[in-house]
């Protein structure tokens, strides 16, 4: 069975054991705990706090926080960043962008999807709806330097370090 873009994206990481990777927008956990299974040591982070009742009980052993992705600061830099399909939602993006450098030590990777949103989901105000070159702009202001961008059926798929 091929892979999800979802565990493509994973993939994309190459986690290593014992690495700190940022979960963006983990939702119900269900990643989370596929992170968690890669050997990272995983934090999760979600703006609706009821959602992150589901994800302790999908993976315990993450460390959760209820919070706004552009305010929040993590205690430490992270090795590796995982959003999918989390960055639609999270504006201005160049706002966006500059806050995950800023929660990346040097050389730390951010792999991020952007599409497969519903029609609904597509229609409602505020979503960003990038295509690959936009949002590669939009990570080479921040300071990211573009390693590989990757088209699914109904996603797109980018991995990026963080210089300096």
């Amino acid at each position: 069975m091929p892979a999800t873009p979802e565990q493509t994206l994973i993939e994309l990481l190459a986690i290593q054991p014992g690495e700190r990777v940022l979960d963006a927008g983990c939702g119900l956990g269900r990643w989370t705990a596929e992170l968690a299974t890669a050997g990272a040591r995983v934090t999760g982070i979600d703006i609706h706090a009821p959602l992150l009742e589901q994800a302790r009980i999908a993976c315990p052993e993450a460390e959760y926080h209820a919070a706004d992705l552009l305010t929040w600061t993590p205690t430490e830099p992270f090795d590796a960043i995982y959003a999918f399909a989390t960055l639609h939602w999270v504006l201005p993006p160049d706002k966006a962008a500059g806050a995950l450098f800023g929660m990346l030590r040097p050389a730390g990777r951010f792999a991020a999807a952007f599409g497969g949103l519903s029609e609904t989901a597509r229609g409602l105000e505020g979503c960003y709806q990038p295509v690959p070159r936009e949002y590669e702009r939009v990570l080479k202001r921040a300071g990211f330097a573009i390693l590989e961008v990757r088209s699914t059926a109904h996603h797109f798929l980018v991995l990026a370090r963080r210089e300096k």
